[in-house]
């Protein structure tokens, strides 16, 4: 699992002959091995072009409110279910559902990660 892709493999400022190459050799090795590559990102057209036409399916989480009604706002304080709706292949029921709390604690959602540009002053 990789999570936050754009970080690695983004859509902008690249070589991309290097880019598609590695893209097309990690793909080809991964599936001759039967190994799965499993990636995450705040917004998916942040990730190169190149990656998401190699990514076999995409997932959209959804929030919702315990009662079942859909929710937006981020700063909700009320308790929260996130269905997993798989979106490419579409599938209208969701895989999976987790219970915001317990999967809130494998992480902390206060961390501010800082991504120093190479040859920036500090």
């Amino acid at each position: 699992m990789i999570t936050e892709m754009q970080l690695y493999l983004n859509s902008l400022g690249v070589n991309t002959k290097r880019l598609h190459k590695f893209i097309g050799e990690v793909v080809a090795q991964s599936r001759k091995r039967d190994v799965d590559i499993f990636y995450d990102s705040q917004r998916y057209t942040d990730i190169h072009p190149r990656l998401r036409v190699q990514t076999d399916r995409a997932f959209l989480p959804r929030k919702f409110h315990i009662d079942g009604s859909a929710c937006s706002l981020d700063r909700c304080k009320k308790s929260h279910t996130i269905k997993l709706f798989q979106h490419d292949p579409f599938e209208r029921d969701p895989i999976l559902t987790l219970r915001a709390d317990v999967a809130g604690q494998l992480y902390d959602s206060n961390e501010i990660i800082i991504c120093k540009k190479e040859g920036a002053k500090t």
